[in-house]
């Protein structure tokens, strides 16, 4: 799809979007619903990121492929630049990424559909760290006699 008539259509959907808005519940309503998202998407985004990103290195020192906490990193990222596009449509579609059951479902829908394809190789035995060397001895102080 080209660049420009997609740009087009989203500015196109927030028009609209925000004018039902307006016209349903009023100018300070439908401000404040803005607002409202944006802290709402702001701490969500905050709190999911930190989260997957610990999930993310947990897996990886367990020598696990971190797959799904990869794609929820790509959807936290995803909504958060969605947060930055001003409008209504897009706040709520970010808000819905940023709901891990939706995320479970868009994967396995993409996943089903055949939209993603390839494969991954991961040698979980390169991460993990090699035991140690125990060395048992004893030892006895030598004063320093110069």
């Amino acid at each position: 799809m080209n660049l420009r008539l997609f740009i087009f259509l989203l500015t196109a959907v927030e028009v609209v979007t925000i004018v039902a808005c307006v016209t349903m519940l009023g100018f300070l309503s439908t401000l404040g619903l803005c607002f409202l998202s944006m802290i709402v998407g702001g701490v969500l985004l905050q709190r999911q990121g930190l989260a997957t990103a610990e999930r993310f290195v947990s897996r990886l020192e367990f020598g696990e492929p971190p797959m799904d906490e990869a794609w929820d990193g790509f959807c936290i990222m995803i909504a958060a630049f969605l947060f930055i596009i001003p409008g209504l449509a897009t706040d709520m579609l970010a808000l819905l990424l940023l709901v891990p059951p939706f995320r479970r479902i868009l994967r396995q829908v993409l996943v089903g559909s055949g939209a993603v394809k390839g494969h991954y190789w991961f040698d979980g035995t390169v991460l993990k760290a090699p035991t140690p060397n125990v060395i048992d001895a004893t030892y006895h102080e030598v004063p320093n006699d110069r």
